[in-house]
């Protein structure tokens, strides 16, 4: 799992850095756009101020823009220091303060909240007044995601791990799921072939005698998951085995956001599929014609190149 954990680790670095930077400048009178990469659910941060404590009569303002809006919400978790008297922070859902306000903090110290931007944007804006707090003015941190709305809820038992990385969310994630729930997929690797990839990247639950995520998988005993606000530092598992089997549990009440997993299969040493790996997750399969007539092909094109000098046998693979 450490290239998904490094491929995360580099994005969420590089939005930390260019967040950080634009953090001194976006006090001119016009916003600064920080953008939430859509399709991989990478995480970005932004800090103000970066260091210190901020200062007086500010009027400062962010867009925290998603690249895919109409398909996409926004998840974001606000980590507040001390914001004084007299001083706001406000977050919108939309693109100016003309959006519906999801939060605000004013004479606030060690508060944190999650919300959802549910129009895939988030405009915040920070103001202070003329006068230096005397409790500190310290600012705050935010971290945000863009998340696909198009979750599989509990109706995708089966899911099929492939080569490429895939990701299974909680029900209605980035908003709270359900209460009273208990969902179950199943993850197996294509053509029962290599080994499983599981990467918790994203974990809030209430706690573990209440809501929480379990991993069964090899001959381990079921691995519970319940921490809060666990962004990306939770653990990876590598598994021996071909399948493993996730589940979300929940109580009747005070119900969290939920999690983000990635999952893929490393299939060094996969030389074939089988037909049976041919289905695809809907359950639908590729016309027979296709499953014998994709070998001959294959077998025929690694002849001619055989032929030719430009390979050699031994490095013909069956498809």
């Amino acid at each position: 799992m450490e290239f998904s954990k490094f491929h995360h680790g580099i994005c969420l670095l590089v939005l930390i850095i260019a967040g950080n930077r634009q953090a001194y400048s976006q006090c001119a009178g016009t916003h600064l756009t920080l953008a939430a990469t859509s399709g991989s659910y990478a995480m970005g941060e932004m800090t103000y101020p970066v260091s210190g404590s901020y200062g007086e009569s500010l009027d400062c303002a962010w867009l925290i823009e998603s690249s895919m809006p109409a398909s996409h919400s926004l998840l974001f978790h606000v980590s507040i220091s001390t914001i004084a008297t007299g001083d706001f922070l406000r977050i919108y859902d939309g693109t100016s303060t003309s959006g519906t306000t999801l939060f605000t903090a004013t004479a606030s110290t060690g508060q944190t909240v999650s919300e959802v931007a549910t129009s895939g944007n988030a405009y915040i804006r920070f103001t202070s007044d003329g006068t230096v707090g005397t409790a500190g003015q310290q600012g705050f941190r935010i971290r945000y995601m863009s998340a696909s709305t198009n979750d599989y809820g509990c109706t995708a038992a089966s899911l099929t791990a492939t080569d490429s990385v895939k990701y299974l969310t909680s029900q209605n994630f980035p908003a709270k799921y359900p209460t009273s729930t208990s969902c179950s997929w199943t993850i197996s690797a294509q053509g029962d072939c290599g080994t499983l990839v599981l990467d918790t990247i994203y974990l809030s639950v209430e706690g573990c005698d209440s809501d929480f995520l379990t991993l069964t998988y090899d001959d381990n005993p079921t691995e519970k998951l319940c921490v809060q606000n666990d962004w990306y530092s939770t653990k990876d598992y590598a598994t021996s085995n071909t399948s493993a089997i996730v589940t979300m549990t929940s109580d009747s009440s005070d119900e969290w956001n939920g999690f983000v997993m990635a999952y893929s299969r490393n299939g060094a040493g996969c030389t074939s599929v089988s037909a049976s790996s041919v289905a695809t997750e809907s359950g639908s399969l590729l016309p027979l014609v296709s499953l014998i007539t994709v070998p001959i092909i294959a077998m025929a094109v690694a002849a001619g190149l055989r032929k030719a000098g430009a390979i050699k046998a031994s490095k013909v693979r069956s498809i």
